[in-house]
């Protein structure tokens, strides 16, 4: 019985992981700068620690999907980890009924 190959990650693929990694990553980045302000007295109100938790969240999406998206594409072009490729010969008796 054959097993099916492994597919490549496409572009989109890769774009959209890292967006809605960092969508997570975001959330939690917004959660801890947030009670960071607040316990250490950093933001005097809690809108404030909103307004500048929400900055640094802000700022991070954008670079961490960057930096995500280009590891992960470095990734994609390593060959480690992933079953070799097929010789002609192997291909040839995968096609045989």
């Amino acid at each position: 019985m054959n097993s099916p190959r492994p597919r490549v990650e496409s572009h989109l693929r890769s774009l959209l992981k890292a967006v809605s990694w960092r969508c997570v990553g975001t959330l939690d980045t917004f959660v801890v700068s947030f009670l960071v302000l607040r316990v250490t007295g950093a933001a005097d109100t809690s809108l404030e620690a909103v307004k500048i938790s929400g900055g640094i969240a802000g700022v991070e999406i954008v670079t961490k999907i960057a930096l995500y998206y280009l590891h992960e594409r470095a990734w994609a072009r390593l060959p480690f980890g992933r079953p070799r490729p097929l010789t002609l010969e192997e291909s040839a008796a995968e096609n045989v009924p």
